[in-house]
């Protein structure tokens, strides 16, 4: 595909792209090349499909996103789509940091910052709901269950691998069901500020409700596997 048409198709493609993309046949391996015509060229596509080949295919799960490179912040994430349609795209300024996002509703405006810490219900928060619902499919975990020879006593464990550390975490059912709340330390912080643009109370936000539904899903798995 010579560059004059890829300038044209990158003119011309609509959130959300892939749907576009589809329409108009463009081949997945110039995709990288559209999106930098859009984003820029210090951008990076991350694509996760249930295909071996890694090939997006219409209406079967993918889960697409676009990164953007900026100096003293590193990789931040500037745009999402999901295999349902589901889209956002971050309005940064020039130096990475966050104004607000758009999505199929609009623009929201988070530079406003009145009571963010207690709208758990506010339009404010779509794009923090999609940030927990990032970090949730990204989290790994397996149960475990220890037997101790002919007495009744049996120990229910779960190894979790979370996308913001890097070693494996060993946690009993009783240590879940405490889970009730969480403060974002200066590590998760780093972590959800360089991956996902988001300020200190938005980290605290996202960190506390990630925990409390994973909590959820694990004691669910858990009830399921033995009762």
């Amino acid at each position: 595909m010579d560059k004059s048409l890829i300038d044209k198709i990158s003119k011309v493609i609509k959130k959300p792209y892939v749907s576009d993309l589809f329409s108009l046949a463009v081949p997945q391996k110039y995709w990288d090349s559209i999106f930098k015509k859009i984003y820029g060229d210090v951008i990076t596509t991350e694509i996760e499909t249930d295909y071996a080949d890694g090939i997006v295919k219409p209406n079967q799960y993918f889960f697409f996103t676009i990164r953007k490179v900026f100096p003293n912040v590193g990789s931040v994430m500037v745009y999402y789509e999901g295999w349902d349609g589901d889209w956002v795209e971050m309005i940064l300024d020039n130096r990475g940091h966050k104004l607000g996002y758009e999505d199929a509703n609009g623009f929201v405006d988070t530079t406003e910052k009145t009571d963010i810490t207690e709208s758990t219900n506010k339009k404010l928060d779509v794009y923090l709901d999609k940030v927990v619902g990032f970090l949730l499919k990204d989290t790994e975990f397996r149960l475990e269950m220890r037997t101790f020879g002919f007495t009744p006593h049996r120990e229910i464990n779960v190894f979790i691998e979370f996308p913001l550390y890097d070693e494996i975490s060993k946690y009993e059912k009783w240590q879940v069901e405490q889970w009730d709340s969480a403060q974002v330390t200066d590590q998760e912080f780093k972590y959800l500020s360089d991956t996902y643009g988001l300020d200190r109370d938005e980290a605290q936000i996202v960190f506390k409700n990630y925990i409390l539904k994973l909590r959820d899903v694990i004691l669910d798995e858990m009830k399921l596997a033995y009762g």
